[in-house]
């Protein structure tokens, strides 16, 4: 709670172009085994995007100008192995994304038989933003954003996590 509160003050005060926040609440409890808190913890942060989003909404500098990306830093195991992550552990490779705001489509659940990996959402972030993703390495194409809505945003961000990465813009020019 308190990472997200200093956050938000710093969003209100800063207007930062980019935020990461991580939440890590959820990944500590299910290596504990503890799986009720997991969910509790979940529906928390949960409740946390969501205040973010109303604040972004309801604040002039970022409305109808804010993309959130919401994702995971990896997937849990199946089964009895819930608990873990990492190579060995089947299922913990496979993520999750989440999408909403200006530039993005509002469709709904979207399961399509092309796959997407974490390594794409940089070059997303930087393709909303009107950016060059630039690296010393290889890196992903963005992830391919449906036609009808504009594609590109510029200005302000905020980003938050849940082992989720959100990520928000917001024309600087307001």
């Amino acid at each position: 709670m308190l990472t997200y509160e200093s956050a938000k003050s710093y969003i209100e005060e800063k207007h930062p172009r980019a935020l990461f926040l991580g939440f890590g609440e959820t990944d500590e409890f299910a290596h504990k085994g503890q799986y009720d808190t997991y969910l509790q913890k979940a529906h928390q942060v949960d409740m946390l995007i969501a205040d973010l989003w109303y604040y972004v909404q309801t604040d002039p500098f970022y409305r109808n100008n804010t993309t959130f990306i919401i994702t995971t830093d990896h997937g849990r195991g199946r089964g009895a192995s819930w608990k873990g992550h990492g190579f060995w552990v089947k299922g913990s490779g496979e993520t999750w994304i989440a999408m909403l705001g200006a530039g993005i489509a509002p469709l709904g659940e979207m399961k399509e038989k092309q796959q997407r990996y974490q390594k794409q959402v940089a070059a997303t972030v930087s393709h909303l933003l009107g950016e060059a993703f630039i690296a010393t390495h290889n890196v992903a194409s963005p992830i391919a954003l449906p036609k009808n809505q504009p594609q590109q945003t510029t200005g302000n961000e905020v980003a938050v996590s849940n082992h989720t990465t959100a990520i928000a813009t917001a024309d600087a020019n307001k």
